[in-house]
């Protein structure tokens, strides 16, 4: 299974290949043990610890909370995390289950996509007022993309440049950041910068700072993810309700 040396412990080969079922198998363990709690104490409904990166913790986060008040089985505790986060939290065993955009499966982990979701522009609303309607992409030339860093998260990073490329920005100087927000704001309030979120974040901005939709329109798939297939089974019930949130 396990090759030491002076170099540290690695896997064999054979222990590559026995890998996935091991961690089939811990994964059971631990949604026994979480249903067994459950079931151990019903009147407090099945913990699940939902760990959400920034665009989804703004709007969707609260949405659950709101319609899990009317949904007594089950009592989340939400997990914050950076972008790019969200699976290493949920395989590291801090969550059980993870919500995001353009998540992509690692360590064993299950992916499912919940739905797609509307991009918008956000910049200074003295350069984009409220309400200005579908943005050409190619008229904020002049002004750098403000983006999550790619090695937080390299498929979000692309989604998001691929995007700039196919609406007339083939080389959209960027600003990378690990979270479009707080200090940052004042570069989109400046006018220097724009940023290219999904709808949810833009729904939550001072009123400095305006979000529109992209023309052509865009979206980006909101998955969640879970530490396996047997996993999603125990939360079909409550993947639907947060895609309908």
């Amino acid at each position: 299974m396990f090759s030491r040396g002076p170099n540290g412990t690695r896997l064999t080969p054979q222990g590559e290949r026995l890998l996935p079922y091991t961690r089939e198998a811990l994964g059971a363990f631990l949604e026994f043990e979480r249903q067994a709690r459950a079931e151990a104490a019903p009147e407090t409904g099945a913990q699940v610890r939902i760990a959400v990166s920034p665009s989804v913790a703004n709007r969707l986060a609260p949405a659950i909370l709101r319609r899990v008040d009317r949904e007594p089985r089950w009592n989340p505790v939400i997990v914050e995390v950076n972008t790019g986060a969200v699976v290493d939290a949920v395989t590291r065993g801090d969550a059980d289950i993870g919500l995001g955009h353009c998540l992509h499966p690692a360590n064993g982990a299950a992916v499912t996509t919940l739905r797609d979701d509307r991009i918008v522009v956000v910049t200074s609303a003295d350069v984009l007022p409220h309400g200005h309607g579908p943005v050409d992409l190619s008229t904020l030339s002049d002004m750098s993309l403000l983006i999550w860093e790619c090695r937080s998260d390299p498929v979000y990073f692309d989604t998001i440049m691929r995007i700039c490329r196919d609406r007339g920005l083939p080389h959209a100087p960027h600003l990378s950041t690990t979270r479009i927000a707080g200090t940052h704001y004042n570069l989109l309030e400046e006018g220097t910068a724009f940023a290219i979120v999904p709808e949810d974040f833009g729904l939550f901005l001072p009123d400095s700072i305006s979000a529109n939709p992209l023309a052509p329109a865009a979206t980006v798939p909101l998955h969640a993810v879970a530490r396996s297939d047997l996993a999603f089974g125990s939360y079909t019930e409550f993947m639907e309700m947060i895609a309908a949130a």
